[in-house]
């Protein structure tokens, strides 16, 4: 509308200015987000996970990022090993934290990191006073062990066939949590990494004797990505895990 002194809306050019202002607004939104997904400040990162680093390793590394790129989401999942690379493989995640990985792992590693095998046990038993400790000095103690399908069990049976050496679990689990409890309660002893039992050891509720046997090996935690690019959240998350 023209005035003697400039122009005005109609009341139709306020409705479309008000919606023209709108647009712009949130296009400066939207290009500022495509900025943050480049510069890894937003962003989704799903991991799939064997079950000890869930307990204490992971959370604690999320939490660590988290303060700083507040704004990227996280998925987390727990699996096999197996599984949790075949998640990676067929692009349902962005990376698997996994023990002891084969030679040939179609997954690029991206952080690595060597632990300890050994015995765990309630402060009270008497294993918990050694420093460190072998296969034979289990013999005669209450056991709950790994079953099968971990690669802590598939080690351990290695080094007792090498040995001749005959351990009898009186309860085996694929369960972390279960293993951790069963053990915390006092009486019977495990065998796994301090991965996973961190909160336990540092308030005094498990102790960490570690196995010193001809054979033994460190167990290596791995996180590995396809071999395709990551996003740059999970990129800079996987800085941070190493």
């Amino acid at each position: 509308e023209r005035l003697p002194r400039g122009m005005r809306p109609t009341a139709a050019g306020e409705i479309l200015l008000m919606h023209i202002r709108g647009t712009l607004r949130e296009y400066d939104r939207a290009v500022s987000e495509i900025g943050q997904l480049r510069t890894g400040t937003r962003g989704l990162v799903t991991i799939a996970s064997v079950a000890s680093p869930l307990w204490g390793l992971l959370p604690a590394a999320i939490h660590a990022f988290s303060e700083r790129y507040p704004r990227v989401e996280f998925v987390v999942r727990e699996f096999d090993m197996d599984r949790a690379v075949r998640e990676v493989v067929e692009d349902r995640a962005d990376l698997c934290l996994i023990f002891n990985p084969p030679p040939r792992l179609s997954l690029r590693q991206v952080a690595a990191a060597d632990f300890p095998l050994g015995v765990i046990a309630a402060p009270s038993h008497p294993i918990a006073a050694r420093k460190t400790v072998k296969l034979d000095h289990l013999l005669g103690h209450q056991l709950v062990m790994p079953d099968g399908t971990t690669s802590i069990a598939r080690e351990i049976d290695h080094v007792l066939e090498t040995r001749d050496l005959r351990l009898q679990a009186q309860f085996t689990s694929s369960s972390v949590p279960y293993m951790i409890a069963h053990v915390a309660r006092g009486g019977a002893l495990g065998i796994m990494t301090p991965v996973g039992i961190e909160d336990h050891l540092r308030d005094g509720r498990l102790v960490f004797v570690p196995l010193t046997d001809r054979g033994i090996r460190p167990q290596r935690l791995i996180a590995g990505a396809a071999d395709a690019a990551v996003s740059v959240a999970a990129a800079n998350f996987s800085q941070l895990l190493r």
